[in-house]
């Protein structure tokens, strides 16, 4: 469960830290399994795992970030705190794919949260991201007007070119399917539209890798970076990129980007706040 983002020149940034945001862990898991008819297939396993989300505030070191190190020094600090309550349910289907729902519910008295999502890693070999969402360029709920719904194709790369200092990047908006795939002869690092023509079924006869279909529009970022790397890290030769491991993040809602280093903070319509969220998606491999 992810509930911090890489966003550093924000209002909210204390408040987060304080809650604990950006070190949250799981306790209390229970483990049950129950049958249920998903998708027209009758009688599915489902195994559901429910766990409380607890932060941790001071619970990480950022050198050079003033207020972060000013907590640490804190001694009144709560060891933990009840952020919400996550639930995921897991079921394989006959065609071979995963069906995950995860439910999380955060505490209502959270306000302007940087995100509610779930993090995954994949081998660092499935380096190209095919995906039909908004796009090309990233794009947030308040940043969303110059990007449109297609089908893209962009190579992971190493590099963070975008802004001086590490943070937040990548994002776009109502993913419909995602394909992570190591097939690919084109060594541009632009994100474009996919040159092959036809459906999505066409696609998957050309390339292999992991195959990812939401039940419904959310966001997604793919990165050789954590959150908590691009946060931690000052100048983008602090990015130690992981030698095998390329992260998902798959979000049900993630906070606007505002223009707090120059400007007002994100307006609150573009603000998320506690309260339930839900993100489902099929997985499957692509032999």
């Amino acid at each position: 469960v992810k509930l911090w983002t890489g966003q550093l020149e924000t209002k909210p940034l204390g408040l987060w830290l304080l809650s604990g945001l950006d070190h949250t862990h799981l306790v209390g898991a229970s483990v049950k399994e129950e049958r249920a008819d998903l998708f027209g297939a009758n009688n599915c396993l489902v195994v559901t795992t429910t766990a409380d989300i607890i932060g941790s505030p001071g619970g990480k070191e950022y050198p050079g970030v003033a207020i972060a190190d000013s907590l640490k020094k804190r001694t009144d600090l709560p060891c933990q705190i009840e952020v919400g309550k996550w639930t995921q349910r897991v079921a394989p289907l006959p065609d071979g794919s995963i069906y995950f729902e995860n439910q999380i519910d955060v505490d209502s008295s959270l306000k302007d949260l940087p995100r509610v999502g779930i993090e995954f890693e994949v081998p660092k070999t499935l380096d190209t991201s095919y995906f039909f969402a908004d796009g090309p360029v990233e794009n947030y709920r308040d940043r969303c007007y110059s990007a449109y719904a297609g089908a893209y194709k962009e190579k992971i790369t190493e590099r963070l070119d975008e802004y001086v200092m590490p943070q937040e990047q990548g994002n776009r908006m109502n993913l419909r399917w995602l394909l992570l795939s190591s097939d690919d002869d084109d060594e541009s690092n632009v994100a474009g539209p996919i040159k092959q023509t036809g459906s999505l079924a066409s696609l998957l006869g050309q390339k292999r890798g992991v195959l990812i279909i939401p039940d419904n529009g959310i966001e997604f970022t793919v990165s050789r970076f954590s959150d908590a790397q691009l946060f931690a890290a000052r100048h983008t030769n602090d990015l130690d990129p992981s030698p095998d491991t390329i992260f998902v993040r798959l979000d049900a809602a993630q906070r606007g980007l505002g223009s707090g280093s120059c400007g007002p903070q994100t307006r609150k319509e573009y603000q998320v706040n506690g309260g339930a969220y839900r993100i489902g998606f099929r997985l499957q491999m692509i032999p």
